[in-house]
């Protein structure tokens, strides 16, 4: 009887190979080849939303700099309720709704000197800086359970709602799309023009 040499099984030999692998072992007496963070490569981008995607730092994003007379005022909102029609296959009523922002009180008059819009720090958003004259400063806050609205001439009224930062003489609007962004500063700039 003849006896067969013992073999290791086969997945003893895989363990081996994947040791040395994670144990970074070289050939040729090599040295590992360097981690990416080490290579001083730039880091991978962040994630960014492709409407994000733009010119230059502020992704070539319009500006107003100059002098608008606005007025800042509390006001309430308001549902407007549309008549219900029914679905004639279903029978079913459905109807849609739309706000109005009554005016509440006096509102303040005050001078847009500057509206600037950048992406968010999420990467994902927009967010619009208006800045008004030094002597405005500082601006009032609303009335508990009002919403502040921003009118100016050419017809413009923005909303200033709960997700907004109101500080010193700083409205910061955030969480927008990028056409809601540029075109509040495009609106602002033409109506600026207009005087």
């Amino acid at each position: 009887m003849t006896r067969r040499p013992a073999r290791l099984p086969s997945y003893a030999g895989w363990l081996v190979v994947l040791g040395l692998l994670a144990a970074g072992c070289t050939t040729a007496g090599e040295p590992a080849a360097p981690a990416p963070e080490e290579s001083g490569s730039p880091a991978a981008e962040p994630f960014r939303a492709p409407e994000l995607d733009g010119g230059d730092a502020t992704g070539g994003a319009p500006a107003f700099d100059g002098r608008l007379a606005v007025t800042l005022g509390d006001a309430q909102r308001r549902v407007i309720r549309e008549p219900c029609t029914a679905n004639a296959i279903e029978r079913l009523c459905g109807s849609s709704a739309r706000f109005a922002l009554l005016p509440r009180g006096e509102a303040r008059p005050l001078t847009l000197v500057a509206a600037t819009t950048t992406t968010a720090p999420d990467g994902l958003t927009w967010q619009v800086r208006l800045d008004v004259a030094p002597a405005d400063a500082p601006l009032p806050r609303p009335a508990p359970g009002l919403v502040q609205v921003l009118r100016g001439a050419g017809g413009v009224e923005l909303e200033v709602g709960d997700d907004a930062r109101v500080t010193g003489r700083t409205i910061l609007l955030r969480g927008l799309t990028k056409s809601a962004a540029w075109g509040l500063v495009e609106r602002l700039r033409n109506a600026a023009g207009r005087r």
